[in-house]
C-alpha cells in the first residue's frame, strides 16, 4: 500500500482512494480498510523522505507555489488528528495508529525544520554564493612529523 499510494501521489498529487488502491494491486490481493489507513501513515514518512531529499538537492521545496508537499503533510496531519479511533478500542488498528500518529507528527516536524532551515541559510546566502578560498599557487604544504 506505501508504494501503490506514494507512486500515486507523485504522479497525480492526490491521495490514492481505497477502490483505487485495491484496483492497483495483483489479483487475489485484498486490501482492508484497516491496511489502507495504515498505509496513508507510512505515506506521510515516504513524503517526508522525499521532501528533504529533494530540498538537499535542489535547494527548493517540492510542490507548485500554491500547494507544496509540506502544506499536503499539514493537511493530512489535520486530518489524521481529527480520526476518531476511540471505537478501535484495543485493537490492531487503535494499537497501531497511536503509534503511526505519533511517527507522523514527528515526519511533519522534519519538513517544517528542513523548510526552516532552508529559507534561514538562503537568506543568509546570497543565491550563487561560494566560498572564498585563498589560491595558494597549487598544492598546500603537509606538516608531517
Amino acid at each position: 500500500m506505501e508504494a501503490v499510494s506514494f507512486s500515486h501521489y507523485l504522479t497525480q498529487q492526490s491521495l490514492i482512494s481505497l477502490s483505487q488502491a485495491q484496483d492497483s494491486l495483483p489479483a487475489g490481493i485484498e486490501l482492508t480498510g484497516d491496511d489502507y489507513v495504515l498505509g496513508l501513515f507510512d505515506l506521510v514518512g515516504e513524503i517526508m523522505r522525499f521532501a528533504v531529499t529533494r530540498m538537499a538537492t535542489d535547494g527548493r521545496l517540492p510542490g507548485a507555489e500554491e500547494r507544496t508537499i509540506l502544506s499536503d503533510l499539514r493537511i493530512l496531519r489535520t486530518e489524521f488528528e481529527s480520526l476518531d479511533t476511540t471505537r478501535c478500542g484495543n485493537t490492531g488498528l487503535g494499537r497501531d495508529v497511536e503509534k503511526k500518529m505519533e511517527v507522523m507528527r514527528t515526519c511533519v516536524e522534519k519538513v517544517e525544520t528542513a523548510v526552516y532551515g532552508m529559507i534561514v541559510r538562503g537568506r543568509e546566502r546570497p543565491k550563487g554564493w561560494v566560498m572564498d578560498v585563498p589560491d595558494e599557487g597549487g598544492r598546500g604544504e603537509v606538516e608531517s612529523y
